[in-house]
């Protein structure tokens, strides 16, 4: 396949190339985010997905099965898995910086 003339391919190798991906059902990073893209074609993940989708280890970009097959070996992806105690969601608060008084 070649990748270079894909429609798909829109700079990810800047981030993804050789990058550790783990098969999970969609996560969030926080509770704001009620879905995701997949970073190729572009397809809606979030918690209805049924199928299983490949993330970065620190859940922030997201490929679908289907790109996952046409770019894995272009990318040079190690697969690696899911850490047991990370259920189906994982809910990380965000910290929001407050405003400070003057003198505090």
């Amino acid at each position: 396949m070649d990748i270079h003339n894909d429609w798909r391919m829109m700079g990810q190798e800047k981030y993804l190339k050789g990058v550790r991906l783990m098969r999970s059902k969609w996560v969030t990073l926080d509770n704001t985010w009620d879905h995701d893209h997949c970073k190729f074609c572009g397809e809606k993940l979030d918690a209805s997905t049924e199928a299983l989708a490949y993330c970065t280890e620190d859940y922030y970009y997201w490929i679908c099965e289907t790109c996952f097959n046409d770019f894995k070996e272009a990318f040079g992806w190690e697969l690696v898995e899911k850490p047991e105690d990370e259920g189906n969601y994982v809910w990380v608060p965000v910290e929001v910086p407050t405003d400070k008084k003057d003198g505090e």
